[in-house]
């Protein structure tokens, strides 16, 4: 499950991935409400944008939603959805940008799962991740793991 609280119009929203999809609760008191189930749960079922990938962003007054694509597999790549009706009775939502990395770099040539944005001192600061291949450090920590397993149970059977 992955959670992204927004403020929005003087009400909190939580936009978080279960089983049943994308899901949003709200609330207008952040220490002392009650989440409430948006009406519109769940907003989407498609695996290809129901999951976060970063928390709502505003740019230029517009509100975006960030997607991971796992339609294929974990951190396939992600989306930028503009959020055009978001309140506490509805909610619209339109793709803007699709396949948002186009995994030609190494560091992300498999895709990638996350994008932040946030306002600091004055200056934007956005946060990425990618997926690449990792023949060393998976393997090694893999062979590890078995040769602890194995020396492991050795000296617990004596």
């Amino acid at each position: 499950m992955i959670l992204q609280l927004s403020s929005h119009n003087g009400i909190w929203f939580l936009f978080t991935t279960s089983v049943k999809g994308l899901e949003i609760y709200y609330l207008k008191d952040i220490e002392k409400g009650k989440l409430i189930s948006h009406p519109c749960n769940p907003i989407t079922i498609d695996t290809k944008y129901c999951r976060c990938g970063g928390g709502p962003v505003f740019i230029n007054k517009i509100l975006f939603r960030i997607a991971q694509d796992c339609s294929s597999e974990y951190g396939e790549n992600i989306s930028i959805l503009k959020i055009k009706k978001l309140s506490e009775t509805e909610y619209e939502e339109e793709l803007m940008i699709g396949n948002y990395f186009d995994k030609k770099e190494t560091w992300n040539s498999r895709g990638g799962h996350h994008l932040s944005c946030v306002e600091f001192n004055g200056s934007t600061i956005i946060a990425v991740d990618g997926k690449q291949n990792d023949y060393i450090i998976n393997n090694f920590l893999s062979i590890s793991y078995l040769i602890y397993k194995k020396i492991r149970k050795i000296i617990c059977n004596l």
